[in-house]
């Protein structure tokens, strides 16, 4: 993990939760990362593949703090879980399509099966 960016301004630039990031709670690899400071981009309706009869998929971007979520960078095909509280109150389950790292920051690919 590259630490260039100090957490400081991660915290108060990149994910400033008064800006552009909001607090979501996520579940991977069987540990839950409450209320952390993320930013979601994507998974728009025109955004959606048809799959099947019903079924599309849809693809969404995650960033945040890597040591928000344990320092660990979720690998493709992992499941990982956001919990939805404006929409749903529920949690929505995603499949890892990609990911990376960089100063302290991770961007993670995701897909999400929907009826």
């Amino acid at each position: 993990m590259c630490n260039n960016i100090p957490r400081d301004d991660i915290s108060a630039v990149f994910l400033n939760t008064s800006e552009f990031a909001e607090e979501r709670s996520i579940r991977y690899n069987g540990i839950l990362y409450e209320n952390i400071p993320v930013v979601i981009t994507g998974l728009k309706e025109h955004n959606r593949r048809r799959l099947a009869a019903g079924l599309h998929s849809g693809t969404t971007v995650l960033h945040c703090a890597t040591p928000d979520i344990g320092g660990k960078i979720p690998e493709p095909s992992q499941k990982l879980r956001i919990y939805d509280e404006g929409n749903s109150g529920f949690y929505k389950d995603y499949r890892v399509t990609a990911s990376s790292e960089n100063m302290g920051m991770c961007r993670i690919e995701l897909e999400r099966i929907m009826e």
